[in-house]
């Protein structure tokens, strides 16, 4: 995947100046905007304004409704989460929550607030907010509709002291240092009667704690923020963000061109590849965290001893999987389809994750590459049949003798290409 970002004209005689736009942290199909890692020039004197083409619309500004990526990636620049994740190698580091404990059965939480997180209409953020938060997703299946599964095994939550938030479970819960639940002010959202109707867009500005305030939205056409001066982290570089939809691709592109907006992610091969010949405009792949992938279903049984799946038999046979997987030319797809914006998948985590990537020792099964040299990589032969979902996004394990490369983020039984163009932008 990749995306392009042009820095519109200024009407001065420095307009052909060259200036430098960072896409930074702007991932395959997501988007993320780091404050003080991107500035674009704005018509207004003495005004920064970043425009980014969005080509999905938003489906709600409500945190408890929202799911679309848009929607949620613009809540957040506007809310906080108790955690976050580091950009190198998506660890997790603080948010609201400074630090966080477990108690030896893992079955209650303690997270420490910081002092320093204020509401934009002054209030302090407190565990309060957080449980409030929690509460009303446990309580009400209406505000339990983007994010109810974080919060579906929990007991209670509560907060002795600004300060301190307890959240007490059920079972053990893996997500419990990626909660990834906006916290919203109580002090706001408790006068809400209906969740399933408050999409949270006739008032405005919108009271936030994160980097940005959303100032103003029209749906379909786009939504604004303006920087938090009252962020914990300091007040993001720009004056105003602005992201800006478009009904598809080729528009958004059309819109780069005269200047209209700032960026714009997601371009294909085709549109990165004509882009790159124009003046002002620089096209910059990243390294992608998707992959497309052929994944077979013969079948499964689970622990309790239950079959699901409902493939064809002859799946089972790990000779056929392995005569599937070596009939798809990926070196083929990366070149044609993706025109150079792809590897082939090579493990099961993608190498843009170099913490995390690993790739399996190779097994000689006589596989010739299109460079003429006998290739392969693949598990040893585990005699393990297990399958996935059949999904082309799900993680599946790698069956014995299928000897091919591994895919970039799925496992058994699948072939897969992994787009390496991750982030594409162009600036002036």
């Amino acid at each position: 995947m990749v995306m392009v970002t042009k820095v519109p004209p200024r009407p001065s005689p420095a307009r052909g100046a060259l200036r430098v736009l960072l896409a930074t942290g702007l991932a395959a199909g997501s988007l993320a905007v780091v404050p003080g890692t991107a500035r674009a020039e704005d018509a207004k004197p003495g005004g920064t304004t970043l425009t980014v083409a969005v080509s999905q619309s938003i489906d709600s500004l409500s945190p408890f409704l929202a799911q679309k990526l848009t929607s949620t990636s613009i809540h957040r620049l506007a809310y906080e989460y108790l955690t976050n994740y580091d950009p190198k190698d998506a660890h997790t580091v603080p948010g609201l929550a400074t630090s966080w404990k477990s108690s030896p059965d893992k079955l209650t939480w303690t997270y420490t607030i910081r002092k320093d997180s204020t509401w934009s209409d002054g209030q302090r953020a407190t565990a309060e907010d957080a449980a409030w938060t929690f509460t009303k997703m446990m309580t009400d299946p209406n505000a339990a509709t983007a994010n109810g599964s974080f919060t579906a095994n929990f007991a209670e939550v509560t907060a002795p002291d600004p300060q301190t938030l307890v959240i007490r479970l059920k079972k053990p819960q893996a997500t419990m240092t990626a909660l990834d639940v906006p916290i919203v002010p109580k002090h706001v959202w408790e006068k809400v009667t209906d969740f399933s109707k408050f999409n949270n867009d006739k008032t405005f500005p919108i009271v936030g704690n994160g980097p940005f305030v959303i100032t103003d939205f029209k749906v379909d056409q786009y939504i604004k923020l303006k920087p938090n001066k009252k962020f914990w982290r300091g007040a993001p570089k720009f004056d105003e963000l602005v992201f800006k939809y478009y009904k598809d691709g080729d528009a958004a592109v059309a819109a780069l061109q005269k200047g209209e907006v700032s960026f714009v992610p997601n371009l294909t091969p085709a549109q990165a590849a004509a882009l790159k010949t124009q003046k002002n405009i620089k096209v910059n792949d990243a390294p992608g965290r998707r992959f497309y992938a052929l994944a077979t279903n013969p079948g499964a049984k689970a622990q309790d001893g239950k079959t699901f799946g409902n493939g064809n038999k002859a799946l089972l046979d790990p000779e056929v999987r392995k005569a599937l997987f070596l009939a798809v030319d990926r070196a083929t797809l990366v070149d044609k389809v993706f025109q150079g914006h792809a590897v082939e998948g090579e493990g099961y985590i993608p190498p843009r994750f170099g913490s995390y990537f690993w790739k399996p020792e190779a097994r000689s099964c006589g596989r010739t590459t299109r460079r003429g040299r006998r290739r392969s990589s693949t598990p040893p032969d585990t005699g393990r049949t297990r399958p996935a979902s059949g999904s082309a996004r799900t993680a599946d394990r790698w069956s014995s003798g299928s000897c091919v490369t591994p895919p970039t983020r799925t496992t058994r039984r699948s072939a897969s290409t992994s787009r390496s163009g991750g982030a594409s932008s162009a600036s002036v």
